[in-house]
């Protein structure tokens, strides 16, 4: 059975966290994700709430995790095997 992963889906997580996080960085659990299709959820420091509160403005862009683990392009997404220290076949 697989669970589609919401578009409006926001992770609040940590750099520590990337094997449980990972399958939440496709679209779906275990599918490729599709030309029309968007990509998985996006995971955020707890920085972005904190210091959102503080400064009243969200910086999405540089509380962003994992962006060195996920290569995409327009119409495919990579993860980035732990072991291997290589992108993993598309997802």
């Amino acid at each position: 059975m697989t669970k589609e992963v919401p578009d409006d889906l926001l992770v609040i997580s940590c750099e520590e966290d990337y094997e449980t996080c990972s399958p939440l960085l496709k679209r779906e659990y275990g599918q490729p994700v599709n030309d029309h299709e968007s990509t998985g959820a996006s995971v955020f420091e707890s920085e972005l709430i904190l210091n959102g509160i503080v400064i009243q403005k969200l910086e999405y862009e540089r509380h962003h995790l994992f962006l060195d683990r996920v290569k995409q392009t327009r119409s495919t997404r990579w993860l980035k095997d732990a072991s291997h220290g290589s992108f993993s076949n598309p997802l």
